[in-house]
């Protein structure tokens, strides 16, 4: 467990960044925060910490494990007009912020599972949720907020350390918590419109699916397949049982070693 944070420079340094910034000991979620703060927002970016949630989430409702002192708990919200088809960019971006992060603190490799989670050595790392409000007027998200939950350090996952990891425990380093949340909020700002192309490559490099025995639960249907590989528009190509050729671009899905 990380000793403290010094939440008065985190600020400072944070707000070279975006024009708003906000830090807790504790609150129910960031993301929760972020949409609440946007309503009254008038455009302006900003980014939510939270050394412990209360009411974390996750994809498909799941709840985050968001324990005081083991992890980065961060939504970053962003008025940029982001087509509201292009929301899944926002998520492989963050995704592959994060890998670099691991990499340039850690020096470890980590991958990525469809469609929005972080592993390292087979294990969760990490997890984003990107969510957004819809303008008719823009024609595209009058906000996105890209919500990311990072297990830092050593810490008992109980039943779910099986599939579970920190990086501390997975990687033998202490990562300076300020470090790397400067770290991954430069990336998400210095994002570029229109690079879609080369954030799937970077996503589709990181994936950890390639060739994977996987469990799918896609809307009504649960099947088991092989996937295939991502692809440009960061669908997941699956190869079901059945032999069915499927492009998934939403859905839940399992590795099964």
């Amino acid at each position: 467990m990380m000793s403290g944070v010094d939440k008065a420079k985190l600020k400072e340094r944070l707000s070279l960044l975006v024009p708003e910034v906000r830090i807790y000991d504790t609150t129910g979620s960031t993301s929760t925060d972020a949409k609440e703060y946007a309503a009254n927002a008038c455009g302006r970016d900003a980014v939510f910490i939270a050394l412990q949630q209360t009411a974390g989430r996750g994809q498909h409702g799941r709840s985050f494990v968001s324990d005081l002192g083991v992890g980065l708990y961060m939504s970053y919200l962003t008025h940029r007009a982001i087509p509201a088809d292009r929301i899944a960019y926002l998520t492989a971006y963050a995704a592959v912020a994060v890998t670099d992060a691991i990499k340039e603190f850690t020096a470890a490799e980590a991958g990525i599972k469809w469609v929005n989670d972080v592993y390292i050595g087979g294990k969760k790392v990490a997890g984003i949720l990107s969510e957004g409000a819809f303008s008719p007027s823009l024609d595209a998200l009058e906000y996105a907020i890209v919500g990311i939950g990072l297990n830092l350090y050593k810490r008992d996952f109980g039943d779910l350390s099986d599939i579970a990891t920190d990086l501390e425990s997975a990687t033998g380093v202490t990562v300076d918590f300020m470090q790397i949340a400067e770290y991954i909020l430069r990336a998400l700002t210095d994002m570029e419109l229109g690079e879609e192309e080369r954030i799937a490559e970077a996503y589709a490099g990181r994936s950890i699916m390639q060739d994977k025995r996987i469990f799918v639960r896609e809307g009504g249907r649960e099947y088991f397949a092989k996937a295939l590989g991502i692809g440009r528009d960061l669908s997941l190509r699956v190869l079901t049982d059945a032999e069915e050729e499927i492009e998934l671009s939403s859905a839940d899905v399992a590795i099964r070693m």
